[in-house]
């Protein structure tokens, strides 16, 4: 029954007039089922750009192909808004859901930058897309006092921080990573690969290192010096050891190669041990270990197929020689280049990921 708001002295026309114009038996109904309607569902689709306004969702409205999706994704986000928590929500989105979140430069001078551990790598065919929409959301969820800086996994060296970092574990000035799609933000992916496998006996023959234990030896033959290891002014107690010495002293590089065995380039290795007893490889035979870096952005988009550890390579005029990447051209093989051995390797290269390559090689 509906409540009269006339006065007690009212007359009959007045009280007739109120029950005229009383419309809340027509459209109490309808007033009734607007109640909530925000949180039906389905969504009533009429309301749902209204909605999407009222939140303030539209610039997140391109991560999400159901409209409920994004009112009920989004309004928790927008309610925190300038939080660590909302870029977990955030990038959670686009399959980054275990980030890392840190201040780049704790205590620092500039400690509004912020660095964030992806928790994933993302793939060759995604990453442009991946990391610009990665930049995106991060930066909508930012509180206005900080700067989305870095993002990394697999491979991360900051800046050297005197009294704090380690030199060796420290870039001067700067820290690893690469800016792509005109971004702000830099990126530092990294893997790692591992290979092994046995130099080719034949190897040895071209280079007259193909002697025995026990063989007798003059000192013309090529490549040995009075210090060679394993050699005596008579004999040869320890080929492998000789062998392993004269390999060691030569610039070794990692022919990255596509599917049809072409080069897409060449690592130079940087590192080079003899790793003979040590704990995976205490078989009797002689082994070393190398490393070589393929660095950000060297073959962007490029598929790697095989790796193959060659010698006789000379640096091509004009080229540096220190570079750690050296493209076909800037490499000359005046005597032919040298397979050590050869080994399946398949790498999916990208911009903004570094991919260290080591090797295990039984001499």
């Amino acid at each position: 029954m509906n409540v009269s708001l006339l006065p007690s002295k009212s007359t009959d026309f007045e009280k007739a007039l109120e029950a005229a114009c009383d419309v809340v038996d027509t459209l109490g109904p309808s007033i009734a089922e607007i109640a909530g309607i925000k949180f039906h569902r389905p969504l009533n689709q009429t309301v749902s750009p209204s909605l999407v306004i009222e939140y303030g969702l539209g610039p997140i409205a391109e991560f999400f192909t159901a409209i409920e999706a994004l009112i009920d994704q989004g309004r928790p986000w927008q309610a925190i808004r300038g939080t660590p928590q909302a870029k977990h929500l955030a990038l959670a989105w686009i399959g980054y859901g275990a980030i890392s979140i840190e201040d780049q430069n704790a205590g620092r001078r500039r400690w509004h930058l912020q660095t964030i551990d992806m928790g994933k790598l993302p793939t060759a065919a995604t990453e442009d897309e991946l990391l610009a929409n990665a930049e995106y959301l991060a930066g909508l969820s930012n509180r206005a006092r900080t700067v989305f800086f870095r993002g990394f996994h697999g491979y991360d060296v900051r800046a050297l921080s005197f009294s704090d970092s380690e030199w060796g574990n420290a870039i001067w000035g700067d820290d690893s990573g690469v800016r792509i799609n005109d971004g702000e933000v830099k990126w530092s992916h990294g893997r790692e690969h591992a290979i092994s496998g046995t130099v080719d006996p034949q190897v040895y023959v071209g280079l007259g290192l193909d002697f025995q234990n026990g063989d007798s030896l003059t000192w013309n033959t090529p490549h040995l010096t009075w210090n060679t290891p394993g050699l005596t002014w008579d004999a040869v107690i320890d080929a492998d050891a000789a062998r392993a010495w004269y390999l060691a002293r030569q610039p070794i590089y990692f022919s990255v190669r596509d599917g049809d065995g072409e080069a897409i380039g060449y690592a130079r290795c940087f590192d080079i041990e003899d790793i003979t007893g040590s704990a995976d490889f205490d078989d009797g035979a002689r082994y070393l270990s190398l490393a070589a870096v393929i660095p950000f952005g060297s073959a962007p988009n490029r598929t790697a197929a095989a790796v193959a550890i060659v010698i006789g390579a000379a640096v091509a005029v004009g080229s540096k020689p220190a570079k750690r990447w050296f493209e076909p051209a800037e490499l000359t093989f005046p005597g032919g280049e040298i397979e050590l051995l050869v080994a399946p390797l398949e790498i999916d290269l990208m911009k903004t990921c570094r991919e260290l390559i080591t090797a295990a090689m039984e001499i």
